[in-house]
């Protein structure tokens, strides 16, 4: 498992603590991850910092789905290209997060992979992510498991895990 030092500020610049994904709007999202980019370059070596990057891909595949079932594909293109540009180099370690149990990596790397961000899209491991992130009670995998189902033609599952996903308030 990646140790995480008990405090951030043990780790990080003071610049960086208080500047995690939680930016309300893109321009400020981009620029907070800009701002780890940068002191990456200098302590390339600094594990909290690298989990810090990976917390940003975890978010914006969250507002990648949340964009994209409000204003469709349009709205989400933002982010998705910010994860292509500024943070392919988190697949691994979101990867090694969704493996260890963590749903909201899980869920990261089903839209990782069906949106093809950072390698070919694959549906299968796509589909395969959205389930195990939903199978824990993940709302937005669950949504998305449910399309993965209905598009093998297992519509009784979809509709039970479609219907799970809203009464959880999905939007969809």
């Amino acid at each position: 498992m990646i140790a995480v030092p008990a405090s951030a500020e043990d780790i990080l610049p003071a610049a960086l603590v208080e500047r995690g994904p939680d930016a309300p709007e893109f321009d400020e999202f981009l620029a907070r991850v800009l701002l780890h980019r940068e002191y990456l370059k200098t302590q390339s070596d600094n594990e909290a910092l690298r989990q810090r990057l990976s917390d940003f891909t975890i978010e914006a595949a969250g507002r990648i789905e949340r964009l994209e079932t409000r204003d469709g594909k349009r709205g989400a293109l933002p982010y998705a290209g910010l994860v292509e540009q500024y943070l392919p180099d988190t697949l691994w370690r979101v990867g090694y997060r969704g493996r260890h149990g963590e749903p909201a990596a899980q869920f990261a790397l089903g839209t990782i992979y069906r949106w093809g961000l950072v390698e070919e899209a694959d549906a299968e491991l796509s589909c395969r992510s959205y389930a195990a992130a939903a199978s824990v009670g993940h709302r937005d995998a669950r949504y998305r498991h449910a399309m993965c189902l209905a598009g093998g033609s297992e519509i009784d599952a979809a509709r039970g895990v479609i219907r799970q996903a809203a009464e959880a308030g999905h939007p969809a």
